[in-house]
């Protein structure tokens, strides 16, 4: 079955090859103040010295950085919240991507083929930004759905183009069309020519899976993979959806930045207590391992990387127990 699916995304990804989108431009950065309606759009070679040490940056504190889905923008509410969770913190820099020129366009196929081309723009004004004394290795780099698989590009280039490893990626949710599972590299074409989000592009991922049998990737990928409810469908979530009801179709895609959100919210205290997987365990919800933390305070588990499980509640808050 698995081949056969390869064959049939290869085909696609044949077919638009020819079509790629043209990125002239159009990615936006944009730098936060004390709230999500105080910011300041920036772009490729924008004077961003005159940002350093005022309310939109201050250069002793770590920098989240956030890239948007393919359809969203950065002002949909549920990155909205996310923006206000790490402003009410208060001990971060928020910068979001708004690459809405293009993510507006309902030709994935040509977006996906287009991915390398995203990701040498936004590398583009993080060298600029490093240029100009930003220390990017302070910079975590946080990505839902496409904009978790361009961040993965984007870790590529920096590695490959410019000797810079970052430190850390997390992947929401990660699309999965047309994306080839890492693991099966060099042998399958679709993963050779469209990797997903992997080890290799930080010295950091984790990777919240919520959706793995529509919108996103259904295999390990990161340093740490978290599957919560086994990946797929979400509790609160329904099952069955009318075909014209996208909020429906894309719950449980979009609970990993809920469920992201919360850990950010949750201030000292580590929420989302996961259990280590032995083997194919996360598939069934049944692991007893070591324990961690999923979202924002995974890293200080990566001691132990691997598959792991946890459950939610249905409704907000999400976290069952603490880690």
């Amino acid at each position: 079955m698995k081949s056969f699916m390869s064959k049939v995304l290869l085909f696609y990804i044949c077919l638009y090859e020819g079509q790629t989108m043209i990125i002239d431009g159009g990615i936006y950065f944009i730098f936060y103040g004390s709230n999500s309606s105080d910011y300041v759009n920036t772009t490729l070679n924008y004077d961003f010295v005159s940002l350093q040490n005022t309310n939109y940056f201050n250069m002793s504190k770590p920098t989240a950085i956030f890239n948007h889905g393919w359809i969203y923008d950065v002002h949909t509410d549920i990155y909205v919240a996310l923006a206000e969770a790490y402003l009410s913190r208060g001990d971060y820099n928020y910068i979001a991507i708004d690459w809405s020129k293009y993510s507006h366009d309902i030709n994935y196929p040509e977006l996906v083929t287009s991915i390398n081309d995203q990701a040498a723009l936004i590398v583009s004004i993080l060298i600029q930004m490093q240029t100009a004394g930003f220390n990017l290795t302070t910079f975590h780099f946080i990505g839902h759905s496409f904009g978790a698989q361009i961040f993965g590009r984007v870790g590529y280039q920096l590695i490959q183009n410019y000797n810079f490893t970052p430190t850390r990626i997390t992947g929401l949710d990660p699309a999965g069309p047309m994306f080839g599972n890492f693991n099966e590299w060099p042998t399958s074409p679709i993963a050779l020519l469209y990797p997903s989000l992997n080890i290799l592009n930080a010295k950091f991922v984790d990777i919240i899976h919520t959706d793995r049998y529509k919108n996103s990737e259904d295999y390990s990928a990161g340093h740490m993979d978290f599957w919560p409810n086994t990946g797929a469908y979400q509790p609160g979530c329904s099952i069955f959806c009318d075909t014209q009801d996208y909020n429906c179709l894309v719950c449980s895609h979009n609970r990993a930045v809920k469920y992201y959100t919360e850990s950010i919210q949750s201030g000292s205290v580590r929420k989302f207590k996961s259990n280590l997987c032995s083997g194919l365990g996360y598939d069934i919800g049944l692991c007893f391992g070591s324990v961690a933390s999923m979202g924002f305070y995974a890293d200080k588990y990566s001691a132990n990387p691997g598959n792991y499980s946890l459950t939610t509640n249905s409704v907000s808050p999400y976290s069952v127990s603490n880690a």
